[in-house]
C-alpha cells in the first residue's frame, strides 16, 4: 500500500534517497564492466549521487548522526574525485594517441607519463574502494 505524501517525513525521504543512491553505487561497482573506462565513469556518477543526497541529509539531520553522514559525504566526494581524475587520464591517453600534431617521440613520452600516473591512481583507488563500498553497505543514519 502506498503512503500518502503528507504522511512521509522529509527525513524519511532523505534517508530513502541516500539508501537508494548507495545501493545503486554498490550495484554499479559489482558489474562485470566496472573496471572499464565507461564503468568507472558510471560509478563516478553514482558516487556523485551519494554525495549530493548525503549533503541533503546533512541539512535535514540537524545534528542527529550528522557525523556519520559527514564521513559518507567526504568519502563519496573523494571517490568521485578520484574516479573523475582516472576518467580524465583515460580520455587524455586517447587524445594523445590520436594527436598527430605531436611528434612520435613526444607522443610516446606523454603517453608513458599518463600511463604511470594512471597506474598509481588506479592502485590507490583499488585500495580505497572496498572500504568506501563497505561504508555504503552500513546502516543509514536514523533519527
Amino acid at each position: 500500500m502506498r503512503k500518502r505524501a503528507a504522511a512521509v517525513s522529509t527525513r524519511a525521504l532523505a534517508i530513502g534517497a541516500l539508501q537508494g543512491a548507495a545501493g545503486k553505487a554498490i550495484e554499479e561497482a559489482a558489474r562485470e564492466d566496472a573496471d572499464t573506462p565507461e564503468g568507472r565513469h558510471r560509478l563516478r556518477i553514482r558516487w556523485k549521487r551519494v554525495r549530493y543526497r548525503g549533503a541533503v541529509w546533512k541539512v535535514l539531520a540537524r545534528g542527529v548522526d550528522a557525523g556519520a553522514v559527514a564521513v559518507l559525504v567526504k568519502t563519496a566526494t573523494r571517490m568521485q574525485k578520484k574516479l573523475g581524475e582516472l576518467h580524465d587520464i583515460d580520455e587524455a591517453i586517447g587524445s594523445v594517441a590520436r594527436a598527430r600534431a605531436l611528434s612520435r617521440g613526444d607522443r610516446m613520452v606523454v603517453h608513458h607519463r599518463l600511463r604511470v600516473r594512471r597506474k598509481a591512481l588506479a592502485e590507490r583507488l583499488a585500495a580505497e574502494l572496498p572500504a568506501a563500498l563497505d561504508l555504503l553497505r552500513g546502516e543509514p543514519p536514523q533519527g
